[in-house]
């Protein structure tokens, strides 16, 4: 398995490559270090007390980003063309790419709770 400093690593590189200003990578890293130890896999399904999960390295709300809502009957990342099912927000750049798209929507890290 991959030891964290090599997952955080792999985040910090694949953030680059999907788009991740220079100056948000320190701040993106240890988000997701925090959220998911910085594992593409990770998938919190107890901890919210509306029922739903988040899914992935940035811990993506499916009810919020990824299910249909009264706004985006497909979803907001599916109407935007970064994922077909919440299932692809499993996938490393799937993740991060729609992690760029909620920062830019959300005006910076407001989605983090930070």
């Amino acid at each position: 398995p991959i030891t964290q400093p090599d997952a955080c690593q792999t985040v910090f590189d694949m953030a680059r490559h999907v788009g991740w200003a220079k100056q948000d990578l320190t701040q993106l890293v240890a988000i997701a270090y925090r959220e998911s130890r910085c594992m593409a896999l990770a998938h919190n399904t107890t901890l919210n007390r509306d029922k739903s999960t988040d899914i992935g390295v940035m811990q993506i709300n499916d009810k919020t980003w990824c299910k249909p809502s009264k706004y985006w009957p497909n979803g907001y990342l599916q109407a935007h063309g970064l994922i077909s099912t919440c299932d692809d927000l499993f996938d490393l750049e799937n993740n991060l790419r729609s992690a760029l798209a909620i920062f830019r929507y959300s005006n910076g890290w407001r989605a983090w709770s930070l």
